[in-house]
């Protein structure tokens, strides 16, 4: 099964976010809870959250966010609809080396 990436916009940063096996580490990490055990707002937001940081890692882009920050830029949206849309993000572009 292919993961599918998407394109997600809080507060106008566009981010992307990737359910990986990296996110699911990262969501138990955080949360001290196993990745079945998603109910809470705050879980969600913690799920949206280590989606975002794997899919910014798989993009090669640097993610600095913490989690704290990450939930002020929440602020005020709906967050139940962050993954409602169905916009794959485009695939990152792969580095080649140029050389002999």
């Amino acid at each position: 099964m292919e993961i599918v990436s998407k394109k997600v916009v809080i507060q106008g940063n566009q981010f992307m976010f990737r359910p990986n096996f990296r996110a699911l580490m990262e969501y138990e990490e955080l949360s001290g809870n196993s990745v079945d055990d998603v109910k809470t707002l705050k879980d969600y937001a913690m799920f949206i959250y280590s989606g975002v940081k794997a899919g910014e890692i798989y993009a090669k882009r640097e993610f600095t966010i913490k989690f704290d920050e990450f939930l002020d830029m929440l602020d005020g949206m709906d967050i139940l609809t962050i993954l409602a849309d169905d916009t794959p993000a485009p695939k990152p572009v792969k580095k080649t080396k140029t050389g002999k």
